[in-house]
Parts: structure tokens; sequence; C-alpha cells
């Protein structure tokens, strides 16, 4: 997999529930080990879903989820759900090589593009997908309804 410095990248485990939990709490979706265990299990057996994590020797600092999503109005592409960098470590390259793992994986799946989505308050993180060769296609509203 891709390194930088003492950073590896690599496919989640079941086993890093507990770490993927905290960075996703971190993200402002706060979740406990149980619920990122059981998602975990839904999710990894799916190879149109792929969750990486970036490692320093001794612990989770970031982690992505893609996806593939098939439209019926639109080509198949690949979609960033989640990405996540610990606080402590950004601004070190992590989150680059993960885009980068993303845009490999992409083209391994042989699909054409790459999206992600962006709440409009994430400032940063907008910033920091345009720096990294995204542009803003669209803008629109999400409507949920609890059921």
């Amino acid at each position: 997999m891709n390194q930088n410095r003492d950073t590896t990248l690599r496919p989640i485990n079941l086993s890093e529930s507990a770490a993927v939990a905290e960075l996703t709490t971190e993200l402002g979706y706060p979740a406990t080990t149980e619920a990122i265990a059981s998602r975990l299990k839904r999710v990894l057996p799916h190879p149109e879903h792929c969750l990486f994590g970036a490692y320093d020797p001794h612990r989770l600092l970031a982690w992505m989820h893609l996806v593939i999503q098939y439209p019926i109005e639109a080509e198949p592409y690949a979609e960033v759900c989640g990405l996540v960098v610990s606080h402590r470590h950004r601004g070190q390259g992590i989150g680059r090589q993960l885009l980068e793992t993303a845009k490999q994986w992409t083209q391994e799946k042989s699909l054409c593009k790459l999206r992600v989505r962006c709440q409009t308050r994430r400032r940063d993180a907008q910033r920091f997908y345009r720096e990294n060769g995204f542009i803003a296609d669209k803008t629109q509203t999400v409507f949920s309804l609890s059921l």
C-alpha cells in the first residue's frame, strides 16, 4: 500500500471499530464502538465498498469510505462517503494520500468519475478538495424523513 514517512495506508478491518468510532465522532457524527462494528459488518463484505485507514505504527490516524454508486440517470461512479483525518495529524499529507488511493481504486473499478459531497459549513474541507483537483459541480439541499 501507499506509505508516507511513518504513515501506512491499508484496508480497515472490524477489530478497529473503536478507533473508527473515535474519528467518526471527531468528524461530528457521534458513534459508539458497537454501532461502528455493526456498520462495518454490513459494509466490509461488499466489493462496491472500500474502507481505507491511514496508520502510524501505533494507531489509526484517518479513514476514508468509498462506494460505487449506480444511478439510473448517469454512468456509475465512485463516491467518497466519508473522510476524516485526526485533528492532530491534519496538514501532513494524509488526506491527500487517501485521495490518491481513492483515485487508484476508482480506476481499478473501471470508473471514470470520483465524487465527494461536502457540507457548506466545512470551508476547510471544501478548500482541501479543490486543492486536490475536485470541482464543485452543483449545490443541493438534502431532505430527510425519519421513519
